[in-house]
Formats: C-alpha cells, structure tokens, sequence
C-alpha cells in the first residue's frame, strides 16, 4: 500500500504515525451517530491560521483534505470509499452510512502553515441503532406469577432484540401510578378482575427512545385461568363421572327389566 502512495501523501503518512504527542491536542470530544446516517466531525482551527491540509486517522489512515477544494478527498482506506463528504470545501469531514463498526476515536492531524507542529484533535463516535417498538420485548419471568387473595404479582423483563449498548428502561403503569427507571425487570401487582391494566416500558440509547405496552391481563388472568380455576374444573369432572354412572344405572335397569320380561315370556310358553 505505502508504495502506491504519491510522495505527498507518503511524507503525511510516516509524520502522522511519528507525530506521537507531538502538536497541540485537545479531545477526544464524543459524538454520537445512528446506524445507516452520517456524522460531520469538525475540528477547531485557530483564526487567522491558514491550513494546508488536514490528515484524518480511525485505526489507519482514512483521508487527506485540503480545505478550499470542492473535490471529494483523498481516500487512503478503502473501507471508507464513497461514504466521505467534505462540506462546503471546509475543515470538517462527514462519514455516511454509519455502521456499527465506524465505531472508535477519530483523530484530525491538521496542518499549519509557516509550523513544523500539527494541531492534534481526536473525536470518540459512538455508533447506535435508532430504536423501533419492534425493538422491545416484554416477558415474565419464568414461575414469576403469583397470585395472593385476588391480587397477581408478575416480574416482567424489558429487552431489545440484538441487545444495545447505554440502554436504559422505564417501567410506567398510569392505573397503579408507579415509576421504576433504570431497570430491564420490575415487579408489578394486578388486581384480578379489575379490567385492563397497561404498563409501558420505554428503552432509551443516546440518540432514540421507544416504547412498548402490555396488559397484565395477558399474563396474570390468562395463566391463572388454568391454574386458578381447580374447582369448576373439578366439578365438570364430577358431573362427567355422574353422568356416566347414572347411565350405567339405567343400562342396568334396562337390562334387568328385558331379561324378566324374557323369562316371563319363556314360562308362559312352557306351562
């Protein structure tokens, strides 16, 4: 690669990687950007400096710009071809369609006329996803449902599908008037029978939120409707039993019945 280089190009190279703590440094200053958009970094120069260049570095050198031309800049790693911008012919330089991986610390080496000392500025960006309510899965925790003297205790897990980086939850259920931030998991009571009662739980990274609610109804009515109920299905049970006794009952009388009736029949013949 250093040998396709033009000689330019080649000299910014080896003094950026020799620059070291060399240079006025200031950062890194964090910027956070969404998957699929673009993020603008723009250093600082000092008025009355006129720039030559500005070499900009992620893991390996990314860019030459030269501030004033409108032309696209030079692109040293391929990774990032066709997705640099330099707005307005200026200083800052934009990245498009942000990935997960165009995570990292940016560094700017600007260069300075009539110094030998370039102005060293670094950037953090953060890549993050822009939340859907697809995003948010509610469940209970598994054997979390209990029910004490009509009342149904649930523990409820908030989650993002794919997980997330600095994710935080809010749990709010306006029927109880309880609040619980912070927390992917929060137990909550139901009144049973008391009709429906939603709760909403709202993730949140650095550049989106999104929310999504449930009814308790789902999971305290709807599970302990199979398990409360023990005594009407005991007595569907009992009625089945009774039913089928009472018909054996009856077979047996009509059984009992035909068979006098026979041998009556047959008596009358012999005398």
């Amino acid at each position: 690669m250093l040998g396709s280089l033009q000689p330019s190009l080649l000299f910014l190279l080896l003094a950026f990687q020799a620059a070291g703590a060399s240079g006025e440094e200031s950062g890194p200053a964090r910027l956070n950007g969404i998957r699929g958009e673009s993020v603008t970094f723009s250093p600082l120069v000092p008025t009355g400096t006129r720039v030559i260049n500005i070499a900009w570095n992620a893991k390996t050198m990314i860019a030459i710009v030269e501030p004033g031309k409108q032309a696209s800049p030079q692109v040293i790693d391929q990774r990032y071809r066709g997705r640099l911008r330099v707005p307005d012919g200026g200083y800052s330089l934009q990245i498009t369609d942000l990935s997960q991986e165009d995570t990292g610390t940016y560094t700017a080496q600007i260069s300075i006329e009539g110094t030998t000392d370039p102005i060293i500025q670094r950037f953090a960006l953060h890549v993050y996803k822009r939340l859907t309510e697809s995003d948010i899965k509610i469940f209970p925790v598994q054997d979390s449902v209990r029910t004490v003297n009509g009342t149904c205790n649930v523990t409820l897990n908030c989650t993002l599908q794919g997980g997330g980086e600095d994710v935080t939850y809010t749990w709010n259920q306006p029927a109880e008037s309880t609040l619980v931030s912070g927390r992917a998991s929060i137990l909550i009571s139901h009144r049973l029978g008391s009709g429906v009662s939603p709760v909403t739980c709202t993730a949140r990274n650095p550049v989106s939120s999104s929310s999504k609610s449930i009814s308790l109804q789902e999971f305290c009515e709807g599970i302990t409707g199979t398990a409360v109920p023990a005594g009407p299905s005991s007595t569907v049970s009992y009625c089945q039993v009774r039913g089928i006794f009472l018909l054996l009952v009856l077979g047996s009388l009509v059984t009992a019945i035909v068979m006098v009736h026979v041998l009556t029949r047959d008596k009358e013949r012999l005398d």
